[in-house]
């Protein structure tokens, strides 16, 4: 293809971005809804795990609520059980007993109220998950992501010479650049430009700094660097 200059490859390269700029934003939000659908899996997974973890705690404090009532029963004369009738305990045997079990229900309870909340909580981020995810596919209906991929693929072979020109011009841009700076006399510039092309403007026999009180102490040292010996200075 014919040569360019670098605004008008500039320009073209833009043009092309921005002709692939909404499907780009497509393939995002296609590897959004796929990472979302790897979320949501997890998400329910745990909550399963957690939920099959609670009905266990709920069995377990139901099992000690009704040894609970038994020690009661014991208590009070009232056992069903021939063993504790034929060899009945004492009734501070009773109330320890009663006391250990109950502190051990109160203990695994708090611990049960901890996972239901969590429970609670990992459902609610869970259904949040599961609407964003909803939401994005429902946003997706009708593209195919391979088709939008081969579509960018097309324009990105396209863009590649001009990529390839522009980045050739500049080079050459940047290689006269450095012969301009290495085969000039004389070179004017400002005090923000010196620095900024302190590696590219290279040192002098003389330095010139004109209206030198207008300038920073340590603007002045960095010029300074600049010469080879000498440096003058206008301070009007």
């Amino acid at each position: 293809f014919p040569s360019h200059d670098k605004f008008e490859l500039t320009g073209f390269i833009e043009s092309l971005e921005v002709s692939i700029k909404e499907k780009r934003a497509l393939v995002v939000s296609f590897e959004k809804c796929e990472e979302l659908e790897k979320r949501v899996t997890t998400s329910r997974d745990d909550l399963d795990k957690l939920q099959g973890q609670l009905e266990r705690r709920y069995k377990d404090l139901q099992s000690l609520d009704q040894e609970l009532e038994s020690l009661k029963e014991e208590r009070e004369g009232k056992s069903r059980g021939f063993i504790k009738r034929l060899f009945p305990r004492t009734a501070e045997q009773i109330d320890s007993d009663y006391k250990t079990k109950n502190k051990t229900r109160d203990d695994r309870f708090v611990v049960y109220q901890k996972d239901l909340s969590k429970h609670e909580e990992d459902k609610s981020i869970c259904d949040r998950l599961l609407s964003e995810l909803v939401n994005l596919s429902n946003s997706l209906t009708g593209h195919d992501l391979g088709s939008i991929k081969k579509e960018i693929e097309k324009v990105e072979n396209e863009k590649a010479p001009y990529l390839s020109e522009l980045k050739d011009i500049e080079q050459s841009l940047a290689q006269t650049k450095t012969s301009v700076f290495s085969d000039a006399k004389i070179v004017g510039i400002t005090c923000t430009k010196s620095y900024i092309l302190a590696k590219e403007i290279g040192r002098f026999d003389l330095i010139v700094i004109d209206e030198a009180t207008m300038v920073l102490t340590p603007v002045l040292w960095l010029l300074a660097g600049f010469s080879k010996g000498r440096i003058y200075r206008d301070w009007e």
